[in-house]
């Protein structure tokens, strides 16, 4: 178990459906946060990506990729804790499945080439453009705007973003996934370190 990540209890079972018994989170999850607010004060941000990160590297020690890395998985616990959740697409996927939400795929997976951990790494830059601007860097009203924008990596900062998140954003939204930040560059960045609340997990 993890303490940024929902915890899973058991399971049972009728005729027609399994039933999957998790971690109740009474604060809601981080889309409803978003849409109450329109926008996160960046040490509250700063915190929650930090809490993301360490979910990461947790799984991603254990090999796992999210893959789908959203306002709406990750939760938020009774102690205003991060809590990832939802990890239907973690498993059971080859490498060139188009999987995920729209706003939140990589170049990668959207020219259906093979990936990477990196896939998660893309979702966080664009979960810090959405928490300071309210909405995701590649949204577009036309769906093919946006696969266009996200494969030229397309997109601007507004005056909400401070120098050090928009160099941190600059060095995670990068097309090529080899040249992305790794999750412990991402922890060390001065935005996280001037920010994040480094004692609440």
């Amino acid at each position: 178990r993890h303490p940024n990540i929902v915890s899973f209890y058991g399971w049972f079972h009728d005729s027609n459906k399994i039933y999957f018994i998790l971690e109740y989170a009474s604060g809601g999850n981080l889309y409803k946060l978003i849409q109450s607010r329109e926008r996160i004060e960046e040490k509250h941000a700063a915190t929650c990506i930090l809490q993301i990160c360490w979910a990461l590297e947790h799984i991603h020690s254990k090999n796992i990729i999210h893959r789908d890395l959203k306002p709406e998985n990750i939760l938020i616990g009774s102690l205003g804790e991060i809590k990832i959740a939802d990890f239907g697409w973690a498993n059971k996927i080859r490498d060139s499945d188009l999987v995920g939400t729209l706003d939140y795929l990589c170049p990668e997976v959207i020219l259906r080439e093979a990936h990477s951990e990196k896939v998660d790494i893309w979702c966080l830059g664009v979960l810090c453009y959405e928490l300071l601007s309210g909405q995701a860097p590649f949204c577009s009203d036309d769906q093919n705007e946006t696969i266009e924008r996200i494969k030229m990596v397309n997109y601007k900062f507004s005056d909400c973003f401070s120098d050090n998140l928009k160099e941190l954003i600059s060095m995670i939204l990068v097309f090529n996934p080899v040249e992305r930040l790794s999750i412990e560059q991402i922890m060390k960045s001065k935005w996280i370190e001037k920010n994040a609340d480094f004692n609440k997990s």
